[in-house]
């Protein structure tokens, strides 16, 4: 007899049947790989300097000593992360600023001074204006005129005194086009009336006049030294933020404190290394049962023990009704390619297929290896076939029963029962040897799923 060349399909669905002690492998896989990691981790320290006990407790009572300056580092650090991702959006955001060759739009403005009284404005007053100036300017409104989108824009707008006149105020924004700049600072002006309104009421005869208003587009000093600032200021404020995470650090205390595996890192070392080997573990075990497809000489397939009892195989379900019942008949309706019935429906097929390739046999043993787990439920279903015209009797695995093999005599023909991953094909071949010598035929097989 030519042995059964398994195919890869066979060995696919074998791996699936098996799938509630792949998961249970994977499960006491990862929980020996995470429980070995957090023993390797609470292991970690060094047990020549101190024991476990007393490392927690000096690492509670500097914690405990230190717990202000350490709030505090903490609280500078947060205030430090917002500032610097306050100018890294700025950074960010004007993409003009980036370049130091590049050609920017310029918009510039000279306010002239004046007085509509016979009295000067009082010392100060020019200075009182650019101050308020700066301090009242909408500059939501400004980046919606100029269609800007960094957070600071008021940094982009320069107020100096006239190097030629005392009563001269000098504005210059900066942009990334011309007309951009232009609009932004007419949006300034048109808000600065508004401040000259309120001051002219203030302080008599208090005025002003717009001369020299223009835009352009060009390279400004003024503009490379905005950039400068605003690239020391955020290195400095990174500079700060890495001496507070230094100073910090240091005073997490000694090394053998700060590297000290406390209860949360034990924890998560655990669980982290548990996930994981939980994942590793199920091919792990997908690979195990691979190997033992091919090592383990079961029968695995309807079309297996089809091939080696040279008869036609009904397979049938018997997982009974478990939580799982329906994904593990989900799986046997894939493995058979959809042909899976009930014991009642495959013994009635299996009849039907005797009458009518066999129409002399009048009597009918069903056995095999698995046949006695199955034996109560095998004659209870051979009862809705007695008007067959067939006489049938199940009798225990002829191999290890002697009264089941001299009943072999007593009838026309055979059919094995046999039960998937559960039955040697060893033993098969035996059986159907047997049954060869008895002189008998084997009419038709089943395969318990």
């Amino acid at each position: 007899m030519h042995k059964y060349q398994s195919k890869g399909r066979e060995c696919f669905f074998y791996i699936l049947r098996q799938w509630p002690k792949i998961v249970v492998g994977a499960i006491l896989i990862g929980l020996a790989f995470g429980g070995l990691r957090g023993f390797r981790t609470y292991r970690s320290w060094d047990q020549d300097k101190a024991d476990i006990a007393d490392l927690h407790r000096r690492h509670d009572e500097y914690i405990d000593y230190y717990e202000q300056t350490v709030a505090m580092y903490q609280d500078d650090i947060a205030d430090t992360q917002d500032s610097l991702a306050d100018y890294s959006a700025m950074l960010g955001g004007a993409t003009f600023l980036r370049y130091d060759e590049n050609a920017i739009g310029i918009a510039q403005a000279e306010l002239y001074f004046s007085s509509s009284t016979d009295e000067a404005l009082p010392d100060g007053t020019i200075e009182l204006f650019a101050n308020v100036l700066n301090n009242e300017i909408d500059w939501d409104s400004v980046k919606a005129a100029g269609n800007l989108e960094t957070t600071f824009a008021d940094r982009l707008l320069v107020i100096t005194h006239s190097e030629n006149s005392n009563n001269v105020l000098s504005l210059k924004l900066f942009a990334e086009d011309e007309t951009a700049a232009l609009d932004m600072l007419n949006e300034i002006l048109s808000q600065a009336n508004g401040i000259k309104a309120e001051l002219n009421s203030q302080i008599g005869g208090f005025n002003y006049s717009v001369v020299g208003l223009s835009s352009h587009i060009g390279r400004d000093d003024d503009f490379i030294t905005m950039k400068e600032e605003i690239q020391d200021k955020f290195n400095d404020i990174q500079n700060h933020l890495n001496s507070v995470n230094q100073a910090l650090e240091e005073l997490a205390g000694p090394p053998e404190l700060r590297e000290m595996p406390t209860a949360p890192k034990i924890a998560l070392s655990i669980v982290k290394h548990t996930v994981f080997g939980c994942v590793v573990g199920v091919p792990a075990m997908a690979a195990i049962f691979y190997f033992l497809f091919y090592l383990n000489g079961m029968l695995h397939s309807a079309e297996e023990l089809s091939y080696y009892s040279e008869s036609i195989t009904m397979a049938y379900d018997a997982t009974g009704k478990s939580r799982f019942a329906k994904l593990n008949r989900f799986i046997a309706k894939k493995e058979n390619r959809g042909v899976l019935y009930s014991q009642e429906d495959a013994i009635a097929r299996t009849v039907s297929n005797i009458k009518a390739n066999n129409p002399d046999i009048k009597k009918v043993i069903f056995t095999g290896v698995s046949a006695e787990d199955a034996m109560d439920s095998i004659k209870k279903s051979l009862g809705s076939v007695k008007d067959s015209g067939i006489t049938f009797k199940a009798e225990k695995d002829i191999l290890t029963d002697k009264a089941a093999f001299d009943s072999l005599n007593e009838s026309d023909a055979v059919v094995i029962v046999e039960k998937l991953d559960k039955t040697s094909i060893a033993l098969i071949k035996k059986e159907v040897e047997q049954i060869k010598i008895a002189g008998k035929e084997v009419v038709g097989t089943l395969i318990v799923r």
